[in-house]
């Protein structure tokens, strides 16, 4: 007896750690700017802006489709803007 498998639809997921500031980044995310244009910046900008009444909080994660089978998923994981430990 075979047993049928569901087919599986997997789309890739670009993480973005981002924090609770509006900025855009100049790393990681200029890059993904070079890669699929504006909008997604602009998405996040607008997510940030509207903070007071949709769900923009530590935790939580705004999914950008990017191409027919990539999304970009902006993670608000940091409190603050990152300060490394001068040595």
């Amino acid at each position: 007896m075979a047993v049928s498998m569901p087919a599986l639809l997997v789309y890739p997921v670009i993480e973005l750690i981002c924090n609770f500031y509006k900025g855009w980044g100049k790393g990681f995310a200029s890059a993904l700017t070079s890669r699929y244009g504006k909008e997604p910046a602009k998405e996040f900008r607008k997510w940030h802006k509207e903070r007071n009444t949709n769900d923009f909080r530590l935790g939580a994660v705004q999914f950008i489709q990017l191409d027919t089978y990539v999304w970009l998923g902006n993670m608000v994981a940091q409190q603050g803007k990152h300060n490394p430990v001068q040595n």
